[in-house]
């Protein structure tokens, strides 16, 4: 698997998939949020031969933390269910001491499976409830 950063804002609509529409939309709430202009704030497309995936994420604001909080903003993968999706978390644990991410409701258990931990704390956005999930080394 490689990943590259992505630099500048993205559009990679190009059939009515629900992976395309989630990263489209991922895409526009970073520009909206201006997150594309932000330091500590990075997009990286991760792919191999047979699938693909976007995370959207920032490193906490405490420039003096020696072990920085990467918070997961927004992740797809193409195909779900293949072991892609963990085979980018493994990655970012390999990178992150700590991570951090609000799951939405069918996510769950795969964050679970991937080792993240869940206190109940929820947050309700545009009808969907999101549960705050962390991972530590």
């Amino acid at each position: 698997m490689d990943n590259v950063l992505v630099t500048t804002p993205i559009d990679i609509v190009t059939d009515n998939t629900e992976y395309n529409e989630y990263v489209h939309d991922a895409n526009v709430y970073w520009s909206d949020s201006l997150y594309w202009y932000k330091s500590r704030c990075e997009v990286r497309r991760f792919f191999d031969t047979k699938d693909e995936g976007y995370v959207f994420g920032r490193l906490n604001d405490d420039a003096y933390d020696l072990t920085p909080t990467f918070h997961i903003s927004r992740f797809s993968v193409k195909n779900k269910n293949t072991g892609f999706g963990s085979k980018v978390v493994k990655y970012l644990q390999s990178e992150y001491t700590h991570i951090t991410l609000w799951s939405n409701k069918p996510a769950l258990s795969f964050y679970k499976k991937n080792g993240f931990k869940f206190n109940g704390l929820t947050n309700v956005l545009k009808d969907e409830t999101y549960t705050f999930g962390e991972w530590n080394s």
